[in-house]
């Protein structure tokens, strides 16, 4: 547990904004209560998203509502409502919070990756 809170402690430290910090700590938070089969399928399934559902995945994952994606993007509430649904069955995602965890993640491992 010690060397999490050191990890995180000196990624906080390089973290260049506050969404930067909040998914660090969605990361090392979310990590014990992730099932390691449920973030590889997560992995399989982001990997097939088209770029409107990865842009609405990961407006989802940094806490924006439907409806404010919706604003942000010029789309009817429908559509991504149709685009949620469409990363959710892709990714074998089935809460929000399932989400925000394994795209926080994901962020995180490839982040090491290219230091």
């Amino acid at each position: 547990m010690e060397s999490i809170r050191q990890d995180f402690d000196r990624d906080l430290a390089n973290a260049a904004s506050s969404a930067d910090y909040e998914q660090l700590k969605v990361a090392y938070l979310g990590k014990k209560e992730l099932d390691p089969a449920d973030y590889q399928k997560f992995l399989e399934g982001y990997a097939k998203l088209s770029s409107k559902e990865l842009e609405i995945c990961a407006a989802l994952a940094k806490g924006l509502s439907a409806r404010q994606c919706a604003e942000q993007t010029g789309n009817a509430l429908s559509t991504i409502d149709t685009y949620r649904k469409r990363v959710y069955e892709k990714t074998n995602i089935h809460r929000v919070r399932q989400l925000r965890l394994c795209y926080a993640l994901m962020q995180l491992e490839q982040a090491e990756q290219d230091k």
